[in-house]
């Protein structure tokens, strides 16, 4: 079994590696990427435990089985989810979550991470199954200043050129291409 969590909170996602493959054709990874920006936009952010344990249910199961490597999908899950925490965790850490209500689609989550003078919009494609290529507009709610623009965060340190978004007209308009259970994270200003 394989848990995903935040420091000091309840597991966001317990999945078998064996049975992920039935759930979704790509194997884990938008399953387990899913679940992990699912606990963003819930507010866990303190960390991110990826813990190898087994159950009385499944002794023989877990994120490895016995001595052998785990499986290539698994493996490129792990480490695709661990590269996001380390690249977004600093900036997220302490954030508290509200849902942003007022986006134009359907198909792609929002959710303001605000702590101390930093805000941040995490775009979420809830699906585990489902690309999602759309413009998402949405005006951000600020207490003390408007939003006049949103610099992408990179996901993977190989990144170097962040992507800039203006606000025009009162809102800032997203270009959103998503995999599964992928994510976007934006720092606004």
């Amino acid at each position: 079994l394989l848990a995903l969590s935040v420091a000091r909170r309840r597991p966001v996602l317990e999945a078998s590696p064996a049975r992920q493959g039935e759930e979704s054709e790509r194997g884990p990874g938008p399953l387990w990427l899913a679940a992990y920006h699912a606990g963003l936009a819930r507010g866990y952010t303190g960390g991110l435990l990826v813990d190898a344990f087994r159950s009385v249910s499944y002794p023989l199961e877990g994120l490895v089985d016995g001595d052998r490597l785990p499986a290539p999908a698994a493996a490129a899950a792990i480490k695709r989810i661990t590269t996001r925490a380390v690249c977004w965790g600093p900036r997220l850490r302490c954030c508290s979550a509200a849902p942003i209500e007022s986006i134009n689609v359907d198909t792609v989550h929002a959710t303001l991470l605000s702590a101390h003078k930093r805000r941040y919009v995490l775009l979420l494609n809830p699906s585990t199954s489902d690309f999602v290529h759309t413009q998402v507009s949405l005006s951000v709610p600020s207490d003390d200043a408007p939003v006049r623009r949103a610099v992408a965060v990179p996901c993977d340190t190989r990144e170097l050129a962040p992507a800039v978004v203006a606000n025009r007209n009162g809102a800032v308009t997203f270009d959103v291409n998503l995999a599964p259970g992928d994510a976007a994270l934006y720092e606004i200003f």
